[in-house]
Order: C-alpha cells, then structure tokens, then sequence
C-alpha cells in the first residue's frame, strides 16, 4: 500500500505537470481519478493499468503519462495497458518531473506524428 506522504508527492505531481503543461498549451491533460478510497474500502476510478495523466497534444494525438516518485515502477498490468496502447498508435512515458513530462509533450512527439 502506498503511504500517505508519498501519495501526496504523487498527486502533487500529477497537478503540477497538469497545470505546466495547460500554461504552455503543447497539449489537453487530465487526471486519472483512481486510487482507493478508504471509506468504501475499494479501489475506484478507471481501468487497470491506465496512466494516471491523459490528453491529446495539437495534432489530436492520445497519450499517457504514468507518474513515478522516488523508486516507484511500473507494475504488470501498467505494462501490458503501455503496450498495448502503443501497438495501437497511442504515446506512452513514464515520468518522474515537471521537466520530463514538458519534454515528452514538446517536439519529438509532434515530429513522429507530423509526418
């Protein structure tokens, strides 16, 4: 189970690169609204695996961005949902800052699709 300070870190993060990224219009992002909530004792939110930040950049593109603090890695299920969204032409990253997450939204993804 993830601890209280680093869900923090995390969520933190993931509204910190939502907000860049809105700032420098390189793309529409949105939360993932998953987790678990102790109150139902249930996890809730979308499907297994999916990236906790989505959007389309300005070619229309789709694309995940998986969030990671400190050691945190991709667990099974979040690899088989990368997998099969790039077999399918989607973008994926795994990101672990502001500055990461920017520079998979600047050019090289636009440039791939732009030909």
């Amino acid at each position: 189970m993830i601890g209280a300070s680093h869900r923090k870190d995390h969520d933190q993060l993931v509204h910190d690169i939502i907000v860049a990224a809105s700032a420098s219009g390189q793309a529409v992002l949105y939360a993932n609204q998953s987790g678990y909530d102790p109150r139902a004792r249930r996890k809730c939110g979308g499907c297994p695996g999916f990236p906790d930040i989505y959007g389309w950049n300005k070619l229309g593109l789709f694309f995940g961005l998986e969030v990671k603090t400190g050691m945190g890695r991709l667990s099974p299920v979040q690899k088989i949902w990368h997998d099969m969204a790039r077999r399918t032409g989607a973008c994926v990253a795994v990101v672990r800052s502001v500055e990461e997450a920017m520079a998979f939204l600047r050019v090289p993804v636009l440039r791939v699709r732009a030909k």
